[in-house]
């Protein structure tokens, strides 16, 4: 008999897949961030982990709802999070390096047609 994955997990799956796809989905907006080190934001969401700086920033330029995200230095991974989250110090939180949205600067770059 196949094994079958439970509902949950396969909603899960999609939820996540469908996250990481709309990750990518450009809408021009760029926007700047305030370099914090040694703190990190805390809250009860993460919205997703990526790999490299890059990926994370993106996300956070496209997603309106992003205030910020941070570097764990221990897993290599880039936190990104949404606006309930806030910046903490504390000993766990030596090395980290977060970065915090400035919504002024974030600005359009799509041309009008």
């Amino acid at each position: 008999m196949a094994a079958v994955a439970p509902a949950w997990l396969l909603g899960l799956f999609l939820l996540r897949t469908t996250a990481a796809e709309e990750a990518f989905e450009d809408n021009g907006v760029r926007c700047q961030y305030r370099q914090i080190k040694d703190k990190a934001f805390s809250g009860l969401t993460v919205w997703l982990k990526f790999s490299t700086e890059d990926e994370a920033k993106h996300f956070c330029d496209v997603h309106q709802d992003c205030i910020g995200y941070h570097l764990h230095p221990h897993t290599r991974l880039w936190y990104v999070h949404p606006p309930n989250a806030e910046l903490t110090a504390d000993e766990i939180t030596k090395g980290f390096v977060a970065y915090k949205k400035r919504e002024l600067t974030c600005e359009s770059f799509t041309e009008e047609l």
